[in-house]
């Protein structure tokens, strides 16, 4: 499994910032495009303004297939 959070020593902003890059360079790879949320690794609250942010990307994009995670593995 991953690891959530910013690595010691590591500035969170530039860590970030890091990120959002690899995430945009392997969607443009696959052919899309990264989608970041402004949460904190690993720190996506379970709540009802989350569930509303996920279901407008779905909509907006209409994906063909959604891939998501196992609960027990979350």
């Amino acid at each position: 499994g991953g690891e959530k959070g910013v690595p010691a020593g590591r500035d969170p902003a530039d860590y970030r910032a890091q990120k959002v890059r690899e995430a945009a360079a392997f969607a443009q790879m696959l052919g899309g495009r990264a989608i970041v949320f402004d949460y904190a690794d690993g720190e996506l609250p379970d709540n009802d303004a989350v569930r509303f942010e996920v279901c407008d990307v779905i909509r907006a994009v209409k994906p063909d297939v959604l891939i998501t995670h196992f609960k027990q593995h979350a």
